[in-house]
């Protein structure tokens, strides 16, 4: 039996700030990740809809002002630093409909057996263990919110 070694894997915290700039909107996401060599690169993902948090389908077709995605690469499992999410109003709706925003992480990573994997922020824990056999001990995958 391969003993469980405890990782602390992605920190997308509440503190998501959207800051006016050349762009519809900016999101500075702290991410922090500790202690998950399998992980190969990580992406923010955020996205703006015309309607509230909690209303029906708010990040499906056409409810969607906008998106944007980041892409970091952790050097020896880890990362800690701020990442940036652009996002432009690209369909329909203009930014100034903008009510609410999402933003979750996408991690990929190659699992003991050597095959990839890819887990979201769904199925971030769930992955991630079987891939690796490692306990995930802390992670937040999404934060969202009304502006």
């Amino acid at each position: 039996m391969r003993p469980l070694r405890k990782a602390v894997l992605f920190s997308l915290l509440l503190g998501a700030s959207c800051a006016a700039g050349a762009a519809d909107f900016t999101f500075n996401i702290p991410l922090r990740i500790e202690n998950v060599p399998s992980v190969v690169s990580v992406a923010i993902e955020c996205a703006v809809s015309r309607l509230r948090v909690g209303e029906p389908y708010p990040f499906g077709g056409t409810n969607v002002v906008g998106r944007g995605s980041t892409v970091v690469h952790p050097v020896g499992g880890r990362y800690n630093g701020t990442v940036r999410v652009v996002v432009n109003a690209t369909g329909i709706n203009p930014a100034a409909s903008a009510q609410s925003y999402l933003c979750s992480m996408r991690a990929s990573g190659r699992a003991t057996t050597g095959a990839a994997y890819a887990a979201s922020s769904g199925n971030m824990k769930e992955v991630y263990e079987r891939a690796t056999g490692h306990v995930l001990d802390r992670h937040v995958t999404k934060v969202h919110d009304n502006f």
